[in-house]
């Protein structure tokens, strides 16, 4: 059963509502997103009769540097990421190659034959297949077994498919793979230049930010850039909500917490359960739910405020522009923009796309300091507060997190059975 909690946490974030969407592809479809809000009481896109009344002054709020650090093995599983994925039609006629050793995560391109008693067996065997280790795709000892080979390096793996194996020729029985790593696929200016539009759709994916990168160093600064946002998003967004007022209109919060109810309510039917019984289970009372729906709108509010206040827009060209580049990787599922958004409500898509400008803004001005002097939030009618504690939650875990929904297809002998 889906975790509530999560779920609850989710439609706080609704600076996360476009990689939602996205990650969303090819699954069932609610008919409104997390942060869906009734257009009856909205003339205007970014128009509501809710008022911001006291804006927390949040180009004075600090991170930590740590916090913001791009690790090497963040930047490795990014790529990973980006590499295995099965959702874009992915150029590899430039793809780099790294020169060294193969390490678990990288995406290798290599030849196997398999022989069960000296001989091959149908299916078996493959020419240039790209393999990520440790995705267990193929049965257990093969990927581990090429960490540490080479390109170029050919290595013989003595192995035995598993007795609950699918294919009964080749259950329970010893075979030998006889594996050459070809190349280890990497990042280059050339690959990057050929997959613009892929590297634009996966950084909506999995930053909720577009944004067009053509080569390797324009790759490396944004995504310093959005890590960099997502985790002011984050560790901030909560505290800039709690020291805003606003000055709600309540046909609008209504509308608001009955539209995510609706939603919640479908997934808990297909669930086999009720909305009231759902947050039961986990302690939750319906008083809280719309508490944190109520939240949820809040922040909403404060985004188009902060856009305002920056002279932060997008016109329907840059809506069309993002929405279209979703359609284009949704595998088939949506033929225009006009379908996708008959399965999400067009004035939460185009708060996404405003919303990834504001976080571009974030990145801008919320500065990088030393961890023991960072503060969470500074308030415009005091000193520097106290700062409170907030669950950490990185785009990493997210990017692996959906990199576990995203299974590549494989040879029948090679493909694990669970």
């Amino acid at each position: 059963m889906f975790n509530v909690k999560k779920v609850l946490v989710a439609t706080l974030c609704v600076t996360m509502t476009f990689s939602l969407a996205a990650c969303s592809v090819g699954k069932k479809k609610s008919k409104n997103l997390v942060s869906s809000q009734g257009e009856a009481s909205s003339s205007k896109r970014g128009e509501y009769k809710s008022k911001v009344t006291k804006l927390a002054d949040y180009k004075s709020l600090t991170i930590g540097e740590s916090s913001v650090e791009v690790t090497d093995e963040f930047k490795a599983n990014v790529k990973s990421t980006f590499l295995s994925s099965s959702t874009m039609n992915i150029n590899t006629e430039h793809v780099g190659k790294a020169d060294r050793a193969v390490e678990t995560g990288d995406v290798v391109n290599i030849d196997y034959v398999g022989k069960i008693d000296g001989k091959e067996f149908d299916g078996g065997s493959a020419e240039g297949y790209n393999l990520q280790i440790g995705s267990s795709t193929f049965i257990d000892g093969f990927e581990d077994g090429l960490v540490g080979a080479k390109p170029g390096e050919t290595k013989d793996l003595n192995l035995k498919f598993p007795d609950e194996y699918g294919n009964e020729d080749v259950a329970g029985k010893d075979v030998v793979f006889t594996v050459t790593v070809n190349y280890i696929e990497d990042f280059s200016d050339e690959f990057i230049k050929d997959n613009t539009e892929n590297f634009s759709y996966f950084f909506l994916q999995y930053f909720s930010m577009y944004e067009k990168v053509s080569n390797l160093d324009e790759y490396n600064k944004t995504l310093e850039k959005c890590y960099k946002a997502n985790v002011a998003v984050t560790q901030l967004m909560e505290n800039i909500v709690d020291n805003s007022e606003v000055e709600f209109d309540d046909n609008e919060v209504n509308s608001y917490i009955e539209k995510i109810k609706k939603m919640y309510t479908e997934q808990a039917e297909q669930y086999g359960t009720t909305f009231e019984d759902m947050l039961s289970n986990y302690g939750y009372t319906e008083d809280y739910f719309n508490e944190q729906c109520k939240k949820s709108f809040k922040q909403i509010i404060i985004l188009n405020e902060i856009a305002k206040e920056n002279e932060i827009s997008i016109d329907n060209d840059d809506y069309n522009e993002v929405i279209q580049c979703v359609v284009d990787n949704s595998n088939g599922q949506y033929a225009t923009i006009a379908d996708y958004e008959e399965a999400y409500d067009k004035t939460d898509l185009w708060n996404s796309v405003l919303f990834a400008k504001v976080y571009v803004l974030f990145a801008d001005v919320i500065k990088v300091v030393p961890d023991e002097e960072a503060t969470t939030y500074i308030s415009p009618d005091s000193e520097t507060e106290a700062a409170d504690s907030t669950e950490e939650t990185t785009v990493a875990a997210e990017s692996d997190e959906a990199a576990t929904e995203e299974t590549a297809e494989t040879s029948e002998t090679a493909e694990t059975t669970e």
